[in-house]
């Protein structure tokens, strides 16, 4: 149930940091009017409708960042419930383990005493295992688990999305992801500049997602937006003087490297 509940949390995490993002671009717009509006003369800081916008403005940025850390720490809050599962399960089979083991003690020790030799006993089949065997691997396998579990999470990742219609499965892979994923702001930003015309060019076209980041940051190079609808025709067929197949390419879009700042954490 724990588990469950912090993979809850995680998504609510993201959800609220994509809330700030969205108030932010609103603030941004009307920051922009209210210092077209404002006096020339007063100094900003004294305008009390540009200081409130700004601190706001502020205030969205800090709630982005502490909604990025409260999802990692929800994801680790989850790491720490299932490594608690793996650990009662491995301490269960443990004194399975050794009960059985002893019983296996026991009776070897009398058919020493009964055969007057020593006596070792291993499998008639090698290929098979002992229920004691068997024990130690599922041992094993969930020590390797935890070990997993234990390790740092991953800054880097790959999420591809086929025929969708806009950028919310996007978004929910990156809020499902167990590790530290871009901005949700740079994943809108990237989004927005692979479109020639945001909002328009892709309307509800289905399209295929593609997004690559490591440390943190999306690639721009390797992450792309592909969109059959908008595909030209391909070469001209030598045979049937006729467009052979899509020029795919045509319908790759990408973001220009330039027009994505650095992702802040």
């Amino acid at each position: 149930m724990q588990s469950i509940e912090s993979k809850s949390e995680s998504a609510r995490w993201a959800s609220e940091e994509l809330r700030f993002v969205h108030r932010k671009e609103t603030l941004q717009e009307e920051l922009g009017a209210a210092m077209l509006d404002a006096d020339p003369v007063v100094n900003p800081t004294e305008d009390e409708r540009l200081a409130r916008l700004l601190a706001e403005q502020r205030g969205c940025e800090v709630a982005m960042k502490t909604a990025r850390q409260r999802r990692l720490d929800a994801i680790q809050a989850k790491r720490a419930a299932e490594i608690k599962v793996l650990q009662d399960r491995r301490s269960d089979l443990e004194k399975e383990q050794a009960a059985l083991s002893a019983k296996v003690e026991k009776h070897r020790k009398a058919l020493v005493e009964l055969l007057g030799i020593e006596v070792v006993i291993v499998p008639a089949v090698p290929s098979q295992r002992s229920t004691v065997q068997s024990l130690g691997f599922q041992i094993g396998a969930l020590d390797e688990k935890m070990l997993r579990l234990q390790e740092p999470l991953p800054d880097f990742g790959t999420i591809d999305l086929m025929n969708v219609t806009g950028i919310d499965p996007l978004i929910e892979a990156l809020a499902a992801f167990e590790g530290i994923t871009p901005p949700m702001e740079s994943v809108l930003e990237w989004a927005k500049a692979c479109e020639p015309v945001p909002g328009e060019t892709f309307q509800d076209l289905r399209r295929n997602i593609c997004l690559v980041w490591a440390a943190g940051e999306i690639d721009p190079r390797q992450s792309s937006i592909f969109v059959e609808a908008l595909c030209q025709p391909g070469l001209i067929g030598i045979c049937s003087n006729r467009p052979v197949g899509l020029h795919l390419e045509s319908g790759t879009f990408r973001a220009n490297r330039s027009a994505l700042k650095p992702a802040v954490f």
